[in-house]
């Protein structure tokens, strides 16, 4: 009996540490954050909203502009049930740094991973919204589409 109750507790406090501990999916996407992160991009989890009105915890990748210049603000973004469909654009740039790449830039938007639910371009920063679902692969094509977007805001030094 007394053996019993040993074995109970060493089994309480073993399921106590398997339930604390990250699983395999989390540990994924701690490695593409830390990866991010050392490429100079913020990470923060944030909640989406939908066009239904759905809350979605996405997670943002960050690019920080050094010196922010002029008043830019695109938003675009599309539903996790229609990837190809980007809503927001707007006309034109609205900026002499941006309107050269237009057309290079809707490109980009659209390569970017169909789990990719929301970009933000504004004067002093560029984000994506990402759910997460890729690998590397797709990690790196989002950190050189946010730093390809800085390259063309950032002004020359």
């Amino acid at each position: 009996m007394t053996y019993l109750i040993i074995l109970l507790g060493v089994l309480a406090i073993v399921g106590s540490l398997m339930w604390i501990l990250p699983s395999p999916a989390d540990r994924k996407r701690m490695v593409l954050r830390q990866l991010a992160i050392a490429k100079g991009i913020e990470v923060r989890q944030t909640l989406y909203k939908d066009r239904k009105g759905k809350s979605i915890t996405c997670i943002g990748y960050i690019c920080r502009i050094v010196r922010p210049k002029g008043n830019i603000e695109i938003i675009i973004q599309h539903d996790t049930d229609r990837p190809q469909q980007w809503t927001g654009w707007p006309d034109e740039s609205g900026d002499n740094r941006l309107q050269p790449h237009w057309s290079t830039l809707q490109k980009m938007v659209e390569s970017l991973p169909d789990d990719v639910v929301q970009v933000s371009i504004t004067s002093a920063y560029i984000s994506v919204l990402w759910l997460e679902k890729g690998m590397e692969e797709e990690l790196n094509n989002i950190i050189t589409f946010l730093h390809q977007i800085k390259d063309w805001l950032e002004p020359s030094r």
